[in-house]
């Protein structure tokens, strides 16, 4: 009866943490209504940014035209607003219906439905640049361009070029690029390679019967404290400071110390669940892994891309801190993502919860499966972005079985979320 009960706690801890982030994702806009208007801003923003890379601006107007066939989805005003821009910064004309309704609509609607009549003076266009000057607003930094371009200035693509951000971008690709190549090939290496002994087992060893009870419930424990700690942490710094996300870091560490006393307090030391014998073999282990990590990513994240069509889209939390342009906000988030997160996520998931299923299963494909559907699950991106989540957390947690220690696994998880943190301030600063 107390095996049971202690499994059966283990199983409502971690349906305690999976069911609300589902609740929440439930009720997010299907994908058939169309991307949000933010999320088309930012997707502009970007596709602006890049077109620096390509002259002939080819890749914009695809990506462009897709955003646009998703504003056309909803007939919302700030849709029909920031689709009609995009069709004027693609040279496009706007559809008469969208064309009577920014007649209709406020100032900035109306120097849309202007720049849009061939007719336009260029006294008009003056006066249009020089009313919206200086917004950071997608749409009004559009409308200046567009003015300005009428006047005779500037192009009206150069108003969004970043050199910096661009060549940022390529150096990220080409790392992504050559990471991929070597990852094939270490993929090659280890599939002809004959290790000495077992090729897979977890450097807590074997443990059975109250033992492996024993380190269920400490998994139960770990990741109640680890949950628990960050809610409480976050009550508590936000009474404390606001919402200020500089504090995140602490709301991060709140919940992971908490997960380490309770791993001790099960009668496991960090030794015990992997935190050992790091050297330079490690750190190589981890950027080997991090590289083939990369080959299985691409298919996952073409899978992610598919599901957003018919699934509400993925949402990155800390998207919305750094859109939020907080003081120490990324400071904060970099904390927290590149290397709190690798290491006690890592601790927690591949160190105990790992082993304990395995074990409990007596299968590593079934333990496997169920540890990274777990640990896909509780991050808050939705349910369309498991696919992504669950191949790193598999990758790590065949590196950790590999290696025997967890060092490899926290280097894979840090570059992979330094990798993403990139992403995400190209897309938000």
């Amino acid at each position: 009866m107390k095996r049971i009960l202690v499994w059966l706690f283990l199983a409502v801890v971690c349906l305690g943490v999976i069911v609300p982030n589902l609740l929440e994702y439930s009720q997010r806009a299907p994908a058939s209504s169309g991307p949000s208007v933010e999320d088309a801003e930012r997707q502009f923003e970007m596709q602006a940014m890049l077109r620096s890379l390509s002259p002939t601006g080819t890749g914009t107007g695809v990506a462009l035209q897709t955003v646009i066939g998703g504003l056309d989805k909803s007939s919302g005003r700030e849709s029909v607003r920031f689709r009609s821009a995009l069709r004027l910064m693609l040279s496009e004309s706007v559809p008469a219906k969208d064309l009577a309704r920014l007649k209709e609509g406020g100032e900035v609607d109306r120097a849309l439905a202007r720049l849009s009549d061939p007719e336009l003076t260029k006294a008009e266009a003056e006066g249009i640049a020089s009313a919206h000057q200086g917004s950071k607003a997608p749409t009004k930094k559009i409308v200046v361009a567009l003015a300005h371009e009428k006047t005779g200035g500037t192009d009206r693509w150069k108003a969004f070029a970043n050199p910096g951000k661009a060549a940022l971008f390529g150096i990220v690709v080409l790392a992504l690029f050559g990471g991929a190549v070597l990852g094939l090939l270490v993929l090659l290496i280890e599939a002809v390679r004959k290790p000495d002994g077992p090729r897979f087992a977890h450097p807590i060893g074997v443990v059975e019967g109250d033992q492996l009870d024993q380190l269920g419930l400490t998994a139960a424990m770990m990741l109640l404290g680890f949950f628990g700690g960050q809610f409480l942490g976050g009550v508590a710094f936000s009474a404390l400071a606001g919402t200020s996300p500089a504090f995140l870091p602490l709301v991060f560490a709140t919940g992971g110390l908490l997960a380490v006393a309770a791993i001790r307090a099960g009668g496991w030391s960090l030794r015990d669940v992997g935190v050992r014998d790091f050297g330079f073999d490690k750190l190589v282990g981890g950027f080997a892994g991090w590289c083939a990590n990369l080959v299985f990513l691409v298919p996952a994240i073409a899978l992610v891309s598919f599901l957003s069509r018919f699934l509400p889209a993925a949402e990155q939390p800390i998207e919305k801190i750094l859109g939020g342009g907080m003081p120490g906000a990324f400071a904060g988030v970099v904390i927290s993502a590149c290397i709190m997160a690798p290491i006690f996520e890592e601790i927690m998931f591949r160190g105990v919860l790992l082993p304990a299923l395995i074990q409990k299963f007596r299968s590593i494909p079934m333990g496997l499966i169920v540890t990274n559907l777990i640990f896909a699950s509780v991050h808050g991106t939705g349910v369309v972005a498991w696919p992504a989540l669950f191949t790193v957390g598999l990758t790590a947690s065949l590196l950790t079985l590999r290696t025997r220690s967890l060092y490899p696994a926290m280097i894979l998880h840090a570059l992979h979320n330094s990798m993403s943190m990139t992403f995400l301030y190209l897309m938000t600063s």
